[in-house]
């Protein structure tokens, strides 16, 4: 609580400790849109910055955690929206070019301990997220990742609670179905 109220004083350095301990949730939140460093860093700089600007509205770290999170999903949406007009323009005036490499393809040695098993566990979520409708990306981003409980998501993305329990039995089904299909340990 000190280091918020450090934050609401126009302290920067407090600011950025603040940030600096939900990085890696920050990160990965803006990774469900993007996968270009430069576009996740874009929708970072902006996030931060108005969080800064509305950190009096929050009383607890939690709040301040769920309302960069909202400004991290909505301005995230909206860069990928306005991505995908550009390239359709620029596909229509075949100002687009592709070029395909060489693929390249990596195996995995196959390691049987708690550790590995745990990696992969985590890694068949991510591979899931990353790969469902936009529509129940954030909530299961906000479930696995920022640890935060269907009422703290459904204040985060302005939906009912109802509507976030409803999109999470679905996800919660398909995981364990893909994690059994990968044959994890669960």
């Amino acid at each position: 609580m000190e280091l918020l109220q450090e934050v609401k004083k126009s302290n920067k350095q407090a600011f950025n400790s603040l940030i600096e301990k939900y990085n890696h949730i920050f990160y990965k939140a803006a990774r469900l849109y993007f996968f270009s460093d430069k576009d996740v860093y874009t929708v970072l700089e902006y996030s931060f910055s108005k969080a800064f600007k509305e950190i009096v509205n929050c009383k607890t770290e939690k709040d301040f955690l769920c309302s960069t999170l909202r400004t991290i999903i909505i301005y995230g949406a909206e860069l990928k929206q306005k991505y995908a007009k550009d390239v359709d323009r620029k596909i229509r005036n075949k100002e687009f070019s592709v070029n395909i490499g060489d693929k390249i393809t990596s195996t995995e040695s196959m390691v049987d301990n708690a550790e590995y098993q745990a990696y992969r566990r985590a890694s068949v979520v991510e591979e899931y997220i990353t790969s469902i409708e936009e529509g129940f990306r954030p909530i299961a981003f906000l479930y696995y990742y920022a640890d935060l409980t269907p009422e703290e998501i459904s204040k985060v993305l302005k939906i009912s609670e109802f509507s976030v329990n409803s999109k999470l039995k679905p996800i919660r089904i398909k995981i364990y179905e893909m994690i059994k299909n990968k044959e994890v340990d669960l």
